[in-house]
């Protein structure tokens, strides 16, 4: 693709972005990121995907089903991972990212200030144990936001985390209506709350669906943050040994727990709601209006955990507004 001298500095991000993955083509109807990008979109009629190939031997084949819904479907080949990079101001949405190649993976990375990932889809399992991580947000201007809304991913890895939120992150996050099931670690939100460096921007987590996640499904850290009418239930054996927690406050921080539905009926795993797991930090949790139930022994609650009006009748059923297919996902 040439760049012209007359081409705006939005364009010519937008251009780079596009380009970055030499083998990509996208024939959709919508663009996959929008933002920057759009400004080329609208002004050449091209679809940006924003959307950079891990190397010049990644393959991706890009697509729009008009019997499936207003979205693009993003196939990664056997043996690549798929790499997507969100920056300030941008929008990740509409997409369905299919990753049933075999070692097929995906990396999805959001940094910047008020970036949103909406209407996203995994389908297959994340096979590239090299990959830490699925999701890696941060919010970098203590006055920016993010949002990730509308997310299903349910064929996680034991090798890998659904998402981890970077120790830099200050701003506020975001996090609602997601589906997440069998990753190493659930929504990794604690490290912002580290004393040495830590950003400690609040991240909030709203009406989610968390299942079989090993350590912890739901884990935060920083001042403000809280996660509310959100369900977390362990049935079956995770990651480390079925060490799990439904909700886990570590690095300290007052961190509100409202509306939950934990139920931990595995032996090996651990609490229902736990703060700092005897760490002393200084954290606290304000626990209220919520179910909670540990059938592994330990016990339903540890650490500094302040209650009202919680008793052990989970129901754990999947929240109304929580995707229940990649699909569903993708075509909000």
């Amino acid at each position: 693709m040439q760049d012209t001298d007359n081409s705006t500095t939005s364009e010519k991000r937008a251009i780079s972005l596009q380009s970055n993955g030499d083998h990509s083509r996208s024939t959709g109807r919508r663009p996959v990121l929008r933002g920057v990008g759009a400004t080329l979109a609208a002004a050449t009629g091209l679809g940006t995907t924003g959307v950079a190939a891990a190397d010049d031997d990644t393959e991706a084949e890009e697509e729009s089903d008009a019997d499936s819904g207003d979205y693009e479907t993003v196939h990664v080949d056997a043996g690549d991972t798929y790499d997507v990079n969100v920056g300030s101001g941008e929008t990740l949405e509409n997409v369905l990212y299919d990753i049933s190649a075999d070692g097929a993976a995906l990396d999805i990375s959001a940094s910047g200030a008020d970036w949103t990932i909406r209407n996203v889809g995994i389908e297959g399992e994340h096979e590239d144990s090299s990959k830490g991580n699925l999701f890696m947000f941060e919010v970098t201007d203590d006055d920016g936001t993010g949002l990730v809304e509308n997310v299903y991913a349910a064929e996680g890895s034991y090798e890998t985390d659904f998402a981890f939120v970077r120790k830099a992150h200050e701003g506020e996050l975001t996090i609602r209506n997601v589906y997440l099931e069998g990753w190493q670690e659930g929504i990794y939100g604690s490290a912002p709350g580290i004393d040495d460096g830590g950003g400690d921007g609040p991240v909030h987590i709203e009406n989610c669906y968390a299942k079989n996640n090993g350590v912890a499904n739901y884990r935060l850290g920083s001042d403000g943050s809280s996660v509310r009418d959100s369900v977390a239930h362990v049935d079956e054996r995770t990651s480390y040994s079925g060490y799990s927690r439904g909700v886990w406050v570590r690095n300290g921080g007052d961190v509100e727990a409202s509306g939950m539905n934990i139920l931990i009926d595995y032996e090996n795993a651990a609490w229902g709601v736990a703060e700092n797991d005897s760490i002393e930090t200084g954290g606290v949790i304000r626990l209220a209006d919520s179910s909670v139930e540990s059938r592994a022994g330990r016990g339903d609650i540890d650490g500094t955990v302040e209650t009202n009006d919680v008793d052990d009748d989970a129901d754990v059923d999947v929240p109304d507004g929580v995707p229940q297919s990649a699909e569903e996902a993708a075509s909000r």
